[in-house]
């Protein structure tokens, strides 16, 4: 795997319309290589901008997503959440929100096409699209639903492949 940081710390995004991030590694677990986003509510820099001081050349990986969203991105689940699973969400912002009561399984279920809908998510698709990988997978962890503070998923797995096409 050949991989080029000519960053160590990124500049800055004041522009930023998503969930910022900070590179965190670019490692391998087993034989599955992974790169690390820890997000940052803010003061952190643009997926672009991650994309543009890192090389890589892996046939497949997993993007990994850490920590929690900014407002943004946590307003952007909540709204699709409520055009598309109203009932489901209400159901779940009623329980104890916490990941093991099945009252959350209709929200949580349905993570993965709730963060296709997200700005942080399409940047990241464009930024992979450019090296030519799609997304396969959407996996996480610790999913909760409060109502007084939202989703959380704190850690999201993206496996991606380069695309045959």
């Amino acid at each position: 795997m050949k991989i080029t940081l000519s960053i160590l710390l990124l500049i800055m995004s004041a522009n930023s319309f998503a969930t910022d991030v900070k590179l965190g590694n670019l490692q391998r677990y087993g034989t599955s290589p992974h790169l690390e986003l820890f997000l940052m509510p803010s003061g952190g820099n643009s997926i672009a901008e991650v994309f543009e001081v890192i090389t890589y050349r892996e046939r497949e990986f997993t993007v990994r997503l850490i920590g929690q969203s900014s407002e943004l991105t946590n307003q952007e689940l909540l709204t699709f959440y409520q055009t598309h699973y109203p009932i489901e969400l209400e159901a779940a912002f009623k329980s104890s929100g916490n990941m093991h009561n099945p009252a959350i399984s209709g929200v949580r279920d349905k993570f993965p096409e709730a963060l296709k809908s997200t700005t942080i998510f399409k940047q990241l698709l464009i930024e992979l699209n450019k090296l030519e990988y799609e997304v396969t997978n959407i996996e996480f962890e610790k999913f909760t639903a409060y109502k007084k503070h939202g989703i959380s998923i704190p850690d999201v797995y993206i496996r991606v492949v380069k695309s045959t096409k």
